[in-house]
């Protein structure tokens, strides 16, 4: 019992002494990177020949925007990057894990992880 206490008591000092190195603001995107976040949103509203499929279901690029500017708004401080914002919120469903997909009017699908890569690079927001 003595050594679950010493265990118990040595990992919350270990806990507190990580949280002590670990800024607030480590874990947010910088003003550049929302504004890039930003863009590649709107950028997304305007492409209306896609669909956006998220678990499963088909929603124009409207809706598609909206549904990461929320989910943009909610996680931005738990963000380093716009490549965080990519792989972590608007490439994959936070509830069940899946991958969003984007179809083209050509009938391509892709991950949306890949289009909004290639979308990235052709606007020519790709950081060096």
């Amino acid at each position: 019992m003595h050594q679950a206490s010493f265990k118990l008591s040595a990992l919350s000092g270990l806990i507190l002494a990580l949280g002590l190195f670990i800024s607030p603001t480590s874990f947010a995107l910088n003003a550049q990177d929302l504004k890039t976040c930003e863009t590649l949103i709107a950028d997304l509203c305007t492409q209306q020949d896609l669909t956006f499929i998220r678990n499963g279901s088909s929603y124009d690029a409207k809706r598609a925007c909206e549904h990461l500017k929320m989910k943009l708004d909610y996680a931005k401080d738990d963000l380093n990057s716009v490549a965080d914002f990519i792989n972590e919120v608007a490439s994959k469903s936070s509830f069940s894990g899946r991958d969003y997909e984007v179809v083209l009017k050509d009938s391509t699908k892709l991950t949306a992880k890949t289009f909004l890569e290639k979308r990235l690079q052709d606007l020519g927001l790709v950081k060096d």
